[in-house]
């Protein structure tokens, strides 16, 4: 997200979670569940250690393997949620200054299975 929009989009997503979900966000039947204990632990741990600044989210509620949807700005690169994949409802955010940034990020890592761009291709003034 380019950081002039950063604010912006993190308001929206909230909005979103709060019109899907509505005012539980520690778990309602409309959302979906981990899979077992093991990948609720998992999951857990990776948002703990993690790094960054936790905007909402986060909460875990392990007796229906329930986890919070999550947005993580910033979080450290060496922590293992950046190394491997999250399978969760986790999302880690990065601002940029410039596209060429981005694509220098996502190419001095390992192939990621997903990167998802909010913008427009030309720039954010255009």
């Amino acid at each position: 997200m380019h950081e002039s929009r950063i604010k912006e989009f993190i308001t929206a997503t909230q909005a979103r979670f709060k019109e899907m979900y509505g005012d539980k966000p520690e778990g309602t039947e409309l959302q979906g569940k981990m899979i077992n204990d093991f990948h609720c632990d998992r999951v857990t741990k990776l948002i703990e250690g993690a790094g960054g600044t936790l905007i909402c989210g986060g909460k875990t509620n392990k007796d229906v393997r329930h986890i919070e949807p999550t947005i993580i700005l910033q979080p450290d690169l060496n922590s293992d949620m950046m190394r491997e994949e999250i399978f969760g409802p986790v999302m880690p955010v990065f601002p940029f200054k410039d596209i060429g940034e981005v694509i220098k990020f996502i190419n001095d890592r390992d192939k990621p299975l997903a990167v998802y761009y909010f913008g427009n291709p030309t720039g954010p003034n255009a």
